[in-house]
C-alpha cells in the first residue's frame, strides 16, 4: 500500500490512490503526494514565489516571511483564539441573565468582556491569515472559505454590538426594544465563533489521524 500526503493539512492516507478530495480540509487529489518509505516526498505541486513582484525587495519578502514563520512557530494564532472562545459565552450568560432575569449587575462586566474580546480580535484575525497563507498555502476550498466566512461575520457582528452598546447604554434595561436583538446579535457571534474554532480543530487533529 502506498502513503499519500496532503500538501494543504497534512492529512496521511493510505492505499493504492489518494483519495479523490481530502477528508480534512476538502483538498481535491492533484493536492497529495506520494510518500516515500523514509519519509521524503517523491511528487508535488510546490510553486516557488517571486520575491520581486509587487515592488518588494528580497530583504522585505525575506523580513516578512521570518515573522510569520516566528509567528506559527509560537503557534500565537490558536493561543489567541482562546480569547474569544472562552471569553464569549460568559458574555452571553452574563446580557442573559441581564435581559430575561433583570439582573441588571451583570450587564457592566458583560459589556467590558465584550470591549475586551474586540481589543484581541485583530490579533486573531492578522495571525489567522498568515496561518492560513503560510501553512495552507491559501487554499480555497470549502472549510476554508468557510473559516474565513466566520471571522468575517465574527468582527462584524463584535464591532456592531460594542458601538451600539456605547451609543445605547441602557439597550439591556426592562422595557428596551433592543435587548433581545442585541442578545440575539450576541448568539450569532457566539456560533460563528464556535464553528470557526470548530473547523480549525478538525485541521489540526484530523489530519493527524490518517486512514
Amino acid at each position: 500500500m502506498k502513503t499519500w500526503k496532503c500538501t494543504v493539512c497534512g492529512y496521511i492516507h493510505t492505499g493504492d490512490e489518494p483519495p479523490e478530495v481530502c477528508p480534512v480540509c476538502k483538498a481535491d487529489k492533484s493536492k497529495f503526494v506520494l510518500i516515500s518509505e523514509n519519509g521524503s516526498q517523491q511528487a508535488g505541486n510546490q510553486k516557488s514565489g517571486n520575491p520581486g513582484q509587487s515592488g518588494k525587495g528580497p530583504a522585505a519578502s525575506h523580513d516578512s516571511s521570518m515573522l510569520t514563520n516566528i509567528l506559527l512557530k509560537l503557534h500565537i494564532h490558536p493561543i489567541s483564539t482562546h480569547f474569544p472562545n472562552g471569553i464569549l459565552p460568559m458574555v452571553v450568560l452574563f446580557y442573559a441573565l441581564t435581559i430575561v432575569l433583570h439582573w441588571d449587575s451583570f450587564e457592566i462586566p458583560g459589556f467590558y468582556s465584550l470591549v475586551f474580546v474586540l481589543l484581541t480580535m485583530p490579533v486573531v484575525l492578522v495571525t489567522g491569515f498568515l496561518e492560513w497563507r503560510k501553512r495552507y498555502n491559501g487554499a480555497k476550498t470549502s472549510i476554508f472559505l468557510m473559516k474565513l466566512f466566520c471571522a468575517g461575520i465574527a468582527a462584524l457582528s463584535l464591532l456592531i454590538l460594542v458601538l451600539w452598546r456605547v451609543f445605547n447604554p441602557g439597550l439591556a434595561a426592562p422595557g428596551s426594544s433592543a435587548a433581545w436583538p442585541f442578545l440575539l446579535l450576541l448568539l450569532i457571534l457566539l456560533g460563528s465563533v464556535g464553528i470557526a474554532g470548530h473547523l480549525g480543530g478538525k485541521l489540526i487533529f484530523d489530519s493527524r489521524k490518517g486512514s
